[in-house]
Formats: structure tokens, sequence, C-alpha cells
């Protein structure tokens, strides 16, 4: 109606016919230095876009030959916030955004950041987010429980009552500035025991109460792998006991170690440090997202944890669930497995909430959001049982763009909860399901707009563009072209909302919510 409008009135109507005259001469006149320019933007992409060859394979790591579920491109550009997350992530990583933000360091500091960029990117990327007071303890103890983690790990060089005495003692070796463990690991993980020496002397650099927290959470946690190296873990643990135990030992303890490290640096309240059940559940959390995520990797090494209270109530075999035929138990079982892990919601959020300092609620909540988007696509999909599933890169980015607040993670909490709930929960879940979304919307949050009038949006302008140079090739419709025009409108009004939806990309909620 108003471009009708604008076209009835001849001074209007005649500007218009000037202007896309104008335009349509100087694109035909310059037809090469714009194709030069496409071509330009074309190699700008391809120079962002990173390696998929040799560094994911290096990523994945035991992952070998198994296959990794990935949504193709079109997908993703089906999602343009995560797109525009995407590519700014990536330009920030080509131009060695955030570098800056370290310190000059001595030889051992250095070494210590340097080996956690290689044994996990992701950490490395989260930790520059941290204040100065925790970066270097924190990085010293993610080493610390790494090098423990490739001990328990590595089942081909060490026999079980050698690796029970190394575990149980591995804390002990933290004061020896001279220590080297050889022959145990691959590749960085090994390079990690090989020079340990360095994070030993960082280490001792450290305050002493960060010092005494990382000696004793390596100690409990060697304890504790120590416990099942022995135990036939082929068919999983026995009881959801142990599973919660399995997970206590080895991700638990790092919530624990976290908080308590929180608080010993002044950053947060000595309350943080001290509410350990919290702590504990939000480890159990992202440990449990990984288990069900590995099935398939887990089982072929022969190491699964899946609990037998809960898988077999849905078939004879922990394998038979790779079986096509067996797809909608195997469904059943998994589903399971995810409220499992969905009970540890509300925990999360308590947690996340009594974190003040912005660096520290980041470095906590990036993890956990990703860990949410990853259980809400492992839900009732049967690729767990044929790959490793992973969520979008463009998701991964827009979730580590916009943690940073309680409103928007309690806001991307609820998306990818209510997108389990959308695919249909049993009745005897809902508690579980009303639970974590009570707890997510007790308070202010803005939710992604990820989707509606922004995908609409984003449709119209692909369909336009498509139209036009259907119909017109690069030439700009004349006015008395009425559908021509009508495309040339719904571009321009498709361009407005996206840009205008692109700088704020959430809805805000200013009313709490609650889910009867």
């Amino acid at each position: 109606m108003v471009v009708g409008i604008a076209l009835s009135l001849d001074g209007v109507r005649e500007g218009l016919e000037n202007v896309f005259a104008s335009l349509s001469v100087t694109f035909h006149d310059h037809m090469l230095v714009v194709v030069g320019g496409l071509a330009l933007l074309a190699f700008v992409v391809k120079f962002i876009k990173p390696s998929t060859s040799k560094d994911e394979s290096k990523k994945q790591g035991a992952y070998g030959s198994i296959v990794i579920h990935k949504e193709s491109k079109m997908a993703q550009l089906m999602h343009p916030w995560e797109v525009v997350s995407l590519v700014k992530m990536l330009a920030q990583t080509k131009l060695g955004q955030g570098k800056a933000q370290l310190p000059n360091m001595d030889q051992d500091s250095t070494w210590c950041f340097k080996m956690v960029k290689k044994v996990s990117r992701s950490f490395a990327m989260v930790i520059i987010s941290l204040p100065e007071e925790l970066r270097l303890s924190i990085c010293v103890f993610y080493l610390a429980l790494r090098a423990l983690d490739t001990v328990e790990d590595d089942m081909k060089r060490i026999d079980s009552k050698t690796k029970i005495k190394m575990l149980q003692n591995f804390y002990l070796q933290l004061s020896d500035v001279n220590l080297s463990i050889k022959g145990i690991g691959e590749g960085d993980e090994a390079t990690v025991l090989e020079e340990i020496a360095h994070m030993n002397k960082a280490l001792a650099t450290l305050p002493n109460s960060h010092q005494e927290i990382i000696i004793d959470i390596t100690r409990k946690m060697g304890v504790g792998m120590a416990e099942f190296v022995e135990v036939d873990m082929g068919q999983g643990t026995v009881k959801t006991a142990d599973y919660d135990k399995y997970c206590y030992y080895v991700a638990g303890l790092v919530g624990e170690g976290l908080s308590r490290l929180f608080s010993a640096s002044g950053l947060e309240s000595p309350s943080v440090g001290e509410n350990i059940e919290l702590s504990i559940s939000m480890g159990r959390f992202l440990q449990k997202v990984n288990i069900i995520r590995d099935y398939l990797e887990d089982f072929v090494e022969g190491r699964t944890f899946w609990p037998q209270e809960i898988w077999k109530k849905h078939m004879n075999n922990l394998g038979d669930m790779r079986d096509p035929s067996k797809e909608v138990a195997s469904l059943n079982c998994l589903n399971e497995m995810v409220f499992d892990a969905l009970r540890h919601v509300p925990d999360c959020m308590e947690y996340l909430s009594s974190i003040q300092n912005p660096g520290v609620l980041f470095f906590c909540a990036m993890p956990q959001v990703m860990a949410v988007a990853t259980l809400a696509k492992l839900y009732n999909n049967p690729k767990v049982f044929t790959g490793v599933v992973k969520i979008r890169k463009g998701t991964a980015a827009f979730l580590m763009e916009h943690a940073t607040s309680m409103p928007k993670v309690r806001g991307m909490f609820a998306e990818f909860v209510m997108d389990i709930q959308a695919k249909g929960v049993s009745s005897e879940r809902q508690a579980t399901l009303v639970k974590a979304l009570n707890a997510i919307h007790a308070d202010h949050l803005e939710a992604p707009n990820m989707g509606g009038i922004v995908l609409l949006a984003f449709s119209c302008l692909v369909g336009s563009v498509a139209f036009l140079v259907s119909t017109r090739g690069y030439v700009l419709p004349p006015l008395t072209d009425a559908a021509g025009v009508a495309s040339l409108a719904i571009l321009f009004a498709s361009v407005a909302i996206l840009l205008a939806f692109g700088f704020t990309p959430f809805a805000t909620a200013d009313k709490k919510q609650k889910i009867e």
C-alpha cells in the first residue's frame, strides 16, 4: 500500500525512475568491477572459513572412523544470527583478537597456556574471559586434571595395578619441579606428561590457598578414578548411583575445585565455594551430556558408562541399541538418559545465579548452555547410535557470544529445554520437565530471537533476490514492472528487519513466568 501511494505521486515516481535508471547504467557499465568485488568477497569468505580436514581430525581424537553427524550448510544458513556470530568469531580468531589480554608471562606460565590451547581449544577460548586473579590458577588446575585423565584413559601402555598406584599418588608428584612422565598417552596429551615440570613450576608460583585446592582436588579425583580401573565397564555401570559416583569423581570434583578457587580469589563470596552440592551438580550435568553423546565411541572402545539400571529396562544388551529394528526401545532408553541429565538443570540455574563477577559467569555459563543445546539435539535422535551428534558451529558461536548475563543464559536454556518438550515427553517424565522449566523461568530472562519473524524476513530476502535475478538478471526493474517493484520493496524491507533484529537478537520477557 505504501509503495502504491508513493508511486501515485509524480515527483516521487520521477525521482525513483531517475535513481533506478542511474543505478542500472552504473551496474551495467561497471560489470567487471562488480564481478571482481564478488570474487574478492568469495576469497575473503574462503580465507576466514576454518579448515575441515586436519584440524577436525585432530580435535576428534579417539572418534577415529566413527561418523560425526553434522547439519548441512543450508540448514546453517536458515539461522542467520548464528551465521553472524560464526563470522564474528572466525574473524576475531583470524585477527588474533584476545591475545593482548594475556600479560607478559614467564616461560612456565607461557607453556601452560600454550598446552591448554593444544589439548582443548574451547577451554583456551573461554579462559581469556577470566579475571587475572584466576586465569593462571585455573589453567594449571585444568592441566593437572587433564594429565590425570590421560593416565586413566591409557588402556594400552599401563597395567591395572600400575595405573591404580599412579592415580592414587599423582597428587604427590605435583611438587616435583623436575618431573617428566614418559610413555603414556598420545599426541599433545603425552607432551603434557613429558613436560609436566613446567606446570609444576607454575603451580608453585600460585597463592598457597590456590595450590592447596588444586592438590586436594587432584588427590580426590585420582583416588576416585582408581576405584573404577578394575571394574568391568563393557556393559556400563551397574546402578544409577554408580553412574552418579563416576560423574562425581571425573567432573563433579572439577566443579567443586573451581568454586573453591572462585571464592579463594575473593572475586566470589565464600558461599560459592561452600555450597559443594550445587558445584558437583554443575559438573555432573556436563559429564552426563558427554557420556550420552559418546555412546558409540565408548562402546567401540569397550568402556561404557550408561547404567544397567536404566538400559536393561529397554533391551538385553547395551550394543543392541545400534540395531535399527530396535529403534523404539533404543530411543526410549536414550530419552530416559537425557532426562536423568535434565534433573540437574535447577541446580545449574541456582549456581549460576549466585555468580557475581561477569568473567566468572561467562566461564561457568558457556559450557552449560553448550551442554543443554547438545542435550536437546540428542533427545529422541537415532543418530546417537550411529555416530557422534554435534550442534551446529553457528549455534556454538551464538551461545559463546551471548552467554554473558543470567537473563540471556536463562533464555537460551528455556529455548533448548522447550525444544525437548516440543519433541514429545512421556507422562512419567513431565515432573522433571516442569521442575527444570520452573527453575529456568524463576527470574528475568531474554529469549533468543533466532526464528519467527527473523526466519520469515531472511526467507523473503532470498526469495526476492532469486525472483529479481531470474526475471531481470542484474538490471533493476522499471517502475512499470509491478512485480519487480514489489520484489524490490520486499527485499529492502527484509534487509531492514534483519538489520534491526541483528543488533538485538533477543526478545526481552519482563514478567516472571511459571510453567504449571
